[in-house]
């Protein structure tokens, strides 16, 4: 086998690093130019970061889902009873999504552990534990899903924390095969 001369290893330890960096971004510029373009419901908080500037940390509406959309072997991997002392661990899961077509805003189908080979579904992590909804009887978990920074102009967080308490952020995410970018956050009059 060949020896590298120092000149080829020299080009070789420049373009490693760039190659690298550049495979980095196939995944993002995949979703953003052959994604499927969805509204979500968000509800966010938090609109300041010192070294950052003004953001919107975003929660979701479909990461707290019902039992009822849960598919029924998943469900299995759920501590609905309450019962901590055995050692849990978050699940990946598939959320799918349809839309509500008098809102134009995608809700949560269902929920399954298996990539579904067609629809619109976003990839998140289960937490193992249920929340019981107060007041209520209705039983929730929570899924994060990768969305939760959106990086706003300076001094316009607030503006947007005065929106989403009132219920009006729609975020536009778009989604290539469970894997989304969110793309812009704006108020739903």
């Amino acid at each position: 086998m060949k020896k590298l001369s120092r000149n080829n290893f020299f080009i070789f330890a420049l373009a490693f690093p760039i190659l690298l960096l550049l495979t980095m971004l196939i995944k993002p510029l995949t979703a953003t130019y052959f994604g499927e373009t969805v509204k979500l419901q968000t509800v966010p908080y938090d609109p300041r970061d010192l070294f950052y500037g003004d953001y919107v940390d975003l929660n979701f509406e479909i990461e707290e889902v019902p039992l009822d959309i849960i598919y029924e072997p998943l469900l299995k991997k759920l501590d609905i009873h309450g019962d901590s002392s055995k050692p849990y661990k978050d699940v990946k899961v598939f959320i799918e999504l349809r839309e509500d077509k008098a809102s134009g805003v995608y809700k949560a189908w269902r929920v399954v552990e298996v990539k579904p080979k067609s629809g619109v579904f976003i990839k998140g992590v289960m937490s193992p534990y249920v929340n019981m909804t107060e007041g209520q009887n209705l039983k929730k978990v929570n899924i994060n899903i990768p969305n939760e920074r959106y990086y706003l102009e300076e001094n316009t967080g607030k503006q947007l924390e005065k929106e989403s308490s009132q219920g009006r952020l729609i975020a536009t995410v778009k989604i290539y095969k469970g894997y989304s970018i969110l793309q812009s956050v704006e108020v739903n009059k």
